[in-house]
């Protein structure tokens, strides 16, 4: 019985909660993949939630109201030391209801009239015993069910809150302590491609992300970033440009010989890509070599959040109309 208890209790109290969070949040905010096994992760997330269950725990026997809806009963300190102690007896022994049957007092020593009299008495302490542990499991399920309905809803209100502040990280990263808390809370469980791919860290949200996509046949694109697919274990799965570009490499090639390395700038640069027709272009992820990120609502304070955040080679630059990073200045070429 003490493993069905326990099985119980992590279900519960652990397990459901945490996928409970993951799945509000997750509907809203990508998150990353957390390794290990499904029990864990429950772990992980369950002892996460230590907050929400904290205040459920002091609502439910401290709050008026809270204490006694739902599934309120007269309920007393009291009362529940003893309903604990008596299912504590129960799940340590494990044969506290069969007591009186599997310790009966020798017959062969009794007189018949004794021996029919120790039998019921022995009867009715069973029957009292199972009285009073059905009540008391009874109302102990009453009082987890409450502890565990306020814990939920508490769970739901900090997914709410989570996906609230994880949607105004940009317009809030300006504030010192709000950047600190989220580096510690918020930012290492979302996905690195959505800090990157969109404009999550941009105070506007409408902010375009551009990409320079170094194919493994050496041939550079450019475009908008417009959608992009991970796999089952986050990595990137596949990226989608619009307004898409491809760099001439050969035409340019020819025309920069004999130019002076003056005139080699980037306004002039841009007669080399050609426009490619079509509205989307997929690249799927075993084919792109190196991938250079821009943005038209680029700023010192985003560059240095995404450097911190994500400590990895992935530049973020400046970009305008027609000072795009060549295919010689992109990382990796």
């Amino acid at each position: 019985m003490l493993a069905l208890v326990a099985t119980a209790f992590f279900l519960l109290y652990l397990f459901a909660p945490a996928f409970l969070f993951r799945r509000i949040v997750g509907a809203f905010i990508p998150l990353k993949k957390v390794s290990g096994s499904r029990e864990e992760i429950a772990l992980r997330y369950g002892f996460s939630l230590w907050l929400p269950f904290v205040f459920a725990y002091l609502l439910v026997w401290y709050v008026p109201v809270f204490d006694r809806w739902p599934a309120g009963f007269d309920d007393s300190r009291p009362l529940r030391k003893q309903d604990r102690r008596l299912l504590g007896r129960v799940l340590i022994e494990d044969s506290f209801l069969v007591r009186g049957r599997t310790l009966p007092s020798p017959e062969g020593d009794l007189k018949p009239e004794l021996s029919q009299a120790k039998k019921l008495a022995q009867n009715s302490e069973i029957i009292f015993a199972e009285e009073a542990f059905w009540d008391a499991l009874t109302r102990d399920a009453r009082r987890n069910f409450r502890l565990l309905f306020w814990y939920y809803v508490l769970v739901v209100m900090a997914a709410a809150c989570y996906v609230y502040l994880g949607k105004r990280y940009g317009r809030l990263k300006w504030n010192a302590t709000f950047t600190r808390l989220a580096e510690q809370f918020l930012i290492p469980n979302i996905s690195e491609w959505q800090l990157l791919l969109t404009p999550f860290t941009f105070a506007n949200q409408q902010a375009k992300i551009f990409a320079d996509v170094l194919c493994t046949n050496n041939v550079l694109y450019r475009g908008q970033v417009a959608h992009h697919f991970l796999d089952q274990k986050e990595d990137l799965a596949a990226l989608i440009l619009t307004d898409t570009a491809r760099f001439d490499r050969e035409e340019y090639d020819r025309a920069r010989v004999g130019i002076q390395s003056g005139k080699n700038t980037s306004q002039w640069r841009e007669q080399f890509w050609v426009d490619i027709p079509g509205a989307k272009l997929l690249f799927p992820a075993g084919q792109i070599f190196n991938l250079n990120l821009s943005s038209d609502a680029y700023d010192e304070t985003t560059q240095s959040a995404v450097r911190r955040i994500l400590e990895i080679g992935v530049i973020i630059s400046p970009r305008t109309q027609l000072q795009r990073p060549g295919p010689w200045e992109a990382k990796g070429i």
